[in-house]
């Protein structure tokens, strides 16, 4: 039940989107019975992250870049996480 980043680049589903995303990486794992589904499973969420990046860089509003080091933080915590970096 995998849904597809909207191709509008809505700014209201980009914290869903990216939450979608962090869940899927943290159940990221490699299996002995299926090694080939880790590096699938893994190539999809960077596809995903790539499209959002993209979508970012030319939506109305965007930057055009990503935050840095600095601007982390501030961007974690509008995500919802209380953990900076």
């Amino acid at each position: 039940m995998r849904r597809q980043a909207d191709s509008g680049g809505a700014a209201n589903q980009l914290p869903d989107t990216l939450t979608e995303l962090a869940v899927r990486v943290q159940r990221l794992s490699p299996s002995h019975r299926d090694p080939e589904s880790f590096h699938e499973e893994k190539s999809e969420i960077v596809a995903a992250l790539h499209q959002l990046a993209s979508e970012e860089k030319i939506a109305p509003g965007g930057s055009g870049s990503f935050p840095g080091k600095k601007d982390a933080g501030n961007a974690a915590a509008r995500f919802g996480y209380t953990k900076t970096i």
